[in-house]
């Protein structure tokens, strides 16, 4: 079984990038790969899985959920969680993890008139919530396209500006998923978002 530090640990792994990042505090990705890894019952920060050889089961809100190359899977902040990795092939994932209240910020401020930014730039951005499932998408070799770099350097370059780019291909999915939830006739919000 693979050695995982929880989330809530600030302590440096070799598998985090960049160097001395923290969950919670600052946006990072994790990139591994193990045969077998179990971690249970995780609260992290708002993050996105994704596989990039193999297959890691993700169990959240009661459901399992088996993400492959190509797919990817949002978890909410704090959302419980556990992943299971149990392969007889080593099994690859890339997972970017935000800093509290990264993408957030990000949307309030494409929303937002300047003249508001300018007067409370501090101004606490509200919730999102993004629907636990399975997807497919660009955002995946986003995502990926972070591994490669975080194998070849100790200290990937530009991460600041990948994080909000990824952010922004996170938020404009948010906001694909909201509109096609919209447009199915059901009377309870509920339902809409169930079906």
């Amino acid at each position: 079984m693979s050695t995982f530090r929880s989330p809530q640990s600030t302590e440096r792994a070799p598998f985090l990038f960049p160097a001395g990042a923290a969950f919670h505090a600052d946006s990072l990705v994790l990139h591994a790969t193990a045969k077998r890894h179990i971690a249970e019952n995780i609260a992290g920060p708002l993050s996105i899985k994704t596989v990039m050889r193999g297959a890691a089961t993700w169990r959240a809100g009661g459901a399992a959920t088996v993400i492959k190359p190509g797919e990817f899977l949002v978890l909410n902040a704090g959302e419980v969680y556990s992943i299971e990795v149990n392969s007889p092939t080593p099994v690859t994932t890339c997972c970017v993890f935000f800093a509290k209240g990264f993408v957030e910020r990000i949307a309030m401020d494409a929303t937002s008139p300047l003249e508001r930014a300018l007067d409370d730039p501090n101004r606490d951005a509200p919730a999102l919530e993004f629907i636990s499932n399975r997807h497919a998408g660009e955002l995946t070799q986003r995502v990926q396209s972070l591994a490669a770099r975080c194998g070849g350097e100790p200290q990937p370059t530009s991460f600041e500006e990948d994080f909000i780019e990824i952010a922004h291909s996170l938020l404009l999915h948010y906001n694909e998923i909201q509109a096609k939830i919209a447009r199915i006739p059901a009377t309870k919000a509920s339902t809409r978002i169930e079906l």
